[in-house]
């Protein structure tokens, strides 16, 4: 198992460098660079959900830039108009 060097911005828009596994899933490196960081993990009472991007990159490889984002949650609702 070998690490590579990449950048990662986390949602206040810092900027880091960061040794991460070579072959790491999506979901693991993402719960392990948000502790790493230590993002915060909720606000105003409730919890925060965070999503990677690649920043112009298509898989993970030395020297990629690495973007933590806050997830949107899902809505089940659309629209809600008063009659």
């Amino acid at each position: 198992m070998g690490f590579i060097e990449v950048y990662v911005i986390t949602p206040e828009g810092e900027r880091y460098k960061a040794e991460v596994d070579e072959d790491a899933d999506a979901d693991t490196l993402l719960q392990d660079l948000v502790a790493s960081l230590g993002l915060p993990l909720s606000e105003k009472g409730k919890p925060i959900s965070y999503t990677l991007k690649l920043v112009d990159a298509l898989a993970l490889r030395r020297g990629v830039t690495i973007e933590i984002a806050k997830a949107q949650p899902p809505s089940s609702v659309r629209k809600v108009m008063k009659e």
